[in-house]
């Protein structure tokens, strides 16, 4: 079983990303879109393709002080085969390219780069999208249903 660091700062969409792989996979329990706080600490699941493609997906949280102890996860918890680094796009478009954010997101993933533990990993920096972000959860379902 391979296995799987989505990481990513503070509403960066990583929950929302491994909901949506449980989904696809046919977990029908899961539902992608589900308000909730940030993850606290880390989410541990195993997602399965198929027969030949399990993965172990660990969902770190990506809180300021979380962010101080993912070193504590992929140093000495678990050999981490792939990273998923998410970014938020659309955060970028409306805070105007905020300078502070950049430099945070960049120091953040410039620190997972730099990580010998992660230096046989995969790499996937992954950017979400949402249009819908200023809509509550039921406008975002009705939205997607028509």
């Amino acid at each position: 079983m391979r296995t799987l660091l989505i990481a990513g700062l503070q509403g960066a969409g990583k929950t929302f990303l491994m909901r949506k792989l449980l989904v696809q996979c046919g977990d029908e329990k899961v539902k992608p879109e589900v308000e909730r706080e940030g993850t606290k600490g880390y989410v541990d699941t195993v997602i399965t393709f198929n027969l030949w493609q399990k993965y172990e997906v660990f969902d770190i949280g990506g809180r300021g002080v979380q962010t101080e102890f993912w070193r504590t996860y992929y140093g000495l918890m678990v050999k981490f085969d792939t990273i998923v680094y998410c970014i938020r796009a659309d955060t970028y478009l409306r805070t105007n390219f905020s300078e502070d954010l950049i430099n945070k997101e960049r120091k953040e993933f410039h620190r997972i780069l730099a990580s010998p533990e992660l230096r046989a990993c995969q790499i996937i920096c992954y950017m979400i999208f949402d249009e819908t972000t200023n809509l509550t959860w039921k406008e975002k379902e009705s939205r997607s249903c028509s």
